[in-house]
């Protein structure tokens, strides 16, 4: 049986402990290096331009002028549908493209609009950048392009929609809000809020409303209405100030109906013919030009991130019908909510 010195043991354990603890240290620099690397490329959304086929079903050359489509997909200011990715795509049409490869924007619209500042940026956005490019922009509906959604349709030259689906709801909307006061008064709950400056908790749901204090929402309100009214006027000549205050309101409609009221120029359309209309406006080869369409992404780490959240907690969560999501809740909206 062979024996085996302290000194020789203590040494030998000493450098497993050493090395190992060293490994370890040296694989998280690593680790964190190569996290920083990626991250530092990740930090801000990024624009992706992906070549998808024309109205022809052919993508066209690499080198051949380009329709761009944007998608506006969903709730306007949920996720990748804020205005902030479709400034960055315009951006990036600007830096990374020849001059005068984009010759029109397409915009897909299948949206009951959203938040009133993304909207608003949006169509303010597309405008610019259609300005700055002497440019066309068309409008195919796929759907639904209601409240937000039309207010961004009005950037457009011309507005297309296929024959089902629901268009308009030109108004804005804030709330709903709740108050419990009187049940907190039943079973004797109190609450006190301290606050600095008049109106500071204006709809507070544990104390009673005052509606004469709600004058400042009301001029909020009122001004982005009107606001709202002016873009869908200016843009639609048939849909007056009048016509869309007193007669049309904040109403939704077929897109045959919507056509003979003017909101939209074409009520029996497809992708494809809309599409190539819009080639034909600018004047580009039917065989050989591109479609490019924008699709965001947040990069690696954000959506590593955003998954590991989503996997780390578990809610339980009432579902109320009509309920906005917590992102949207308690700003002005330009959304249908029927």
């Amino acid at each position: 049986m062979l024996r085996e010195s302290i000194f020789r043991a203590s040494w030998r354990a000493f450098c497993r402990a050493f090395f190992s603890i060293f490994g370890i240290a040296f694989a998280v620099v690593i680790a964190f290096v190569f996290i920083g690397a990626v991250a530092k490329h990740s930090h801000a959304p990024r624009s992706n331009f992906v070549s998808i086929p024309n109205h022809n079903h052919q993508l066209g050359a690499v080198s051949a002028p380009a329709i761009l489509r944007i998608n506006i997909h969903g709730i306007i200011g949920l996720d990748t549908l804020v205005a902030k990715n479709i400034q960055t795509a315009l951006q990036n049409c600007e830096s990374q493209l020849p001059e005068g490869h984009i010759r029109a924007i397409l915009l897909h619209i299948d949206s009951p609009g959203g938040t009133v500042n993304d909207s608003d940026n949006i169509y303010r956005a597309l405008k610019a950048f259609a300005k700055r490019h002497q440019i066309p922009i068309h409008v195919f509906i796929d759907g639904m392009c209601a409240s937000g959604g039309m207010y961004i349709a009005c950037a457009a030259d011309k507005i297309v929609s296929k024959p089902i689906g629901i268009i308009g709801s030109v108004g804005v909307i804030l709330g709903p809000f709740f108050n419990f006061h009187q049940a907190m008064d039943k079973y004797g709950i109190q609450q006190k809020s301290f606050t600095q400056g008049h109106d500071k908790d204006l709809l507070n749901p544990f104390q009673p409303w005052k509606e004469k204090n709600w004058h400042s929402l009301n001029d909020i309100m009122q001004h982005e209405y009107d606001h709202f009214v002016d873009i869908v006027a200016q843009a639609r000549p048939n849909l007056t100030k009048d016509k869309l205050i007193n007669e049309y309101g904040a109403r939704i409609y077929d897109p045959i109906t919507a056509k003979q009221l003017g909101y939209i120029d074409d009520a029996q359309g497809s992708y494809e013919e809309t599409l190539h209309a819009l080639s034909k406006a600018v004047h580009l080869d039917k065989d050989n030009y591109q479609v490019l369409e924008y699709r965001p992404h947040l990069g690696l780490i954000p959506s590593l991130l955003k998954d590991t959240k989503s996997l780390s907690r578990i809610t339980h969560e009432i579902a109320i019908p009509g309920a906005l999501p917590k992102e949207l809740e308690g700003r002005p909206l330009f959304l249908y909510r029927p």
